[in-house]
Parts: structure tokens; C-alpha cells; sequence
């Protein structure tokens, strides 16, 4: 006997912040909508950055991510959103998709927003040191982890120079290493940095191997321009 399908005008695959918005829009127009998380709903602000400092989402000039994340979450359940805690496993051409727990939803209409992964350099000793806390981390997760320690920020967009301003009242020093000379990360973000002289910043280095035995204990990075090489501890 066929499973029974549950049949939604709109489908959403993905609970991170597209996700959730899309949800609400949709619903707000009145179709009867569901949001599909095989995760946590809030995506990476959940996960990774929930207590990040979010400055220029509309109407919230200061809130911290998991606070937003929670606004989200209750708005779009006052709507009428449906929030499903099921892993999508496969989409056919009929709109029907089936979930990790073998049930079966059709729908009108399905929008992907499965979001994004942090980047990885891919070098020697990343994926040594990124797990149980051994000195790799995509974030600023717990700041007490960073507590008087020497850290390395590695990137020139907004995800690095806000984890420099998280850290700079809490790090005993820290280094920005850009492989660019130039930053893309936001104007305010960049002059606050600078002004406040938060972080030695290093332009044209890249990281190339994270050194260490049972933690991190110091870098290699090479100069894009000189192409010598730097240890830093």
C-alpha cells in the first residue's frame, strides 16, 4: 500500500536564514508552507556564529545571531509555518520529495536553500587540528577559548575582520594574515580595525601549514611577493 503524502503549496528545503525568510514570505501571501531542517534552524548563525554581533540586518542594529535566529524562528511559526525537523533525501520531477525518516510531502512549489559551508584552505594540519578544541576553528564559537591566547585570523572579508573585532578585547594578540593587499570586508568594519589597531594585519602572506603536535603551536606562511617563507609561533 502506498504511504499517504502530506501536499504543501510550498516547500522549503533548508532552515537556515534564506530558508526561514522564504517560509514567512510565502506564507505571509497565504500558501500553506513548510521549511525542512535536517540540522539546526538558523543555519551557521545557529551553529557557528551564534553569538555574533549582527549590525546590518534591517530593523535589528544590534543583536546577537541566536537571538536573531530565535525572531526568526517564532515569526515564522506565528505565520503559520509549518518547521520540519526531517533531512530531505531526494526530489523527483513530480515535486515530491522524501525525507531521512521515509515520509513522502508534495507540494506546488519547492525553493532550495541549503546555505553554504565555511571554506577550507586545505592545508596540512587543518583537519588535525579543527577538532575537541585543538586550536582550528571557523569562528569565534566561545570566546573563552580565545582568552589572553596569540591568534591568527585568516581571511579579508567580513567573516574575518568581525572575528577580529570579537576578539580584540579578549586576545593577547592577534595577527590578520590576507593573501590580497586589498580587503573586501565592509568600509566600517575595516576603519574600526584599523582605528583601534586591533590586529597585526599581514597583506600578501598565505597560511600554508598549520604546525603542532597535540595542539597548534605556530604556522607556516609564505610570502606571496618574496616567496620566502615565515614561522610564526
Amino acid at each position: 500500500m502506498e504511504k499517504e503524502c502530506d501536499s504543501f503549496e510550498v516547500i522549503v528545503i533548508g532552515g537556515g536564514p534564506a530558508g526561514l525568510s522564504a517560509g514567512i514570505i510565502a506564507s505571509h501571501k497565504g500558501l500553506r508552507t513548510a521549511v525542512f531542517e535536517g540540522g539546526t534552524f538558523g543555519g551557521l548563525l545557529s551553529t557557528i556564529y551564534p553569538k555574533k554581533k549582527i549590525y546590518n540586518y534591517p530593523g535589528t542594529p544590534r543583536i546577537r545571531a541566536d537571538h536573531l535566529v530565535s525572531e526568526w524562528v517564532r515569526q515564522a511559526a506565528d505565520h503559520g509555518v509549518l518547521l520540519i525537523k526531517e533531512r530531505i533525501t531526494k526530489v523527483n520531477s513530480q515535486l515530491q520529495i522524501e525525507t531521512t525518516e521515509g515520509n513522502i510531502y508534495s507540494a506546488k512549489a519547492i525553493i532550495i536553500a541549503t546555505g553554504m559551508t565555511p571554506n577550507e584552505l586545505g592545508i596540512p594540519g587543518e583537519s588535525k587540528f579543527s577538532k575537541k578544541d585543538r586550536g582550528v576553528y571557523p569562528y569565534v564559537i566561545e570566546p573563552d577559548v580565545f582568552n589572553d591566547q596569540r591568534v591568527i585570523v585568516c581571511g579579508g572579508g567580513d567573516t574575518a575582520i568581525d572575528a577580529v573585532i570579537d576578539l580584540h578585547n579578549i586576545a593577547k594578540k592577534i595577527y590578520l594574515v590576507h593573501r590580497r593587499s586589498e580587503f573586501r570586508a565592509s568600509e566600517t568594519s575595516l576603519d574600526l580595525m584599523k582605528k583601534e589597531k586591533m590586529a597585526n594585519i599581514l597583506t600578501n602572506m598565505q597560511l600554508i601549514e598549520i604546525l603542532g603536535t597535540k595542539t597548534v603551536e605556530g604556522v607556516y606562511l609564505e610570502n606571496l611577493q618574496s616567496e620566502k617563507n615565515r614561522n610564526l609561533q
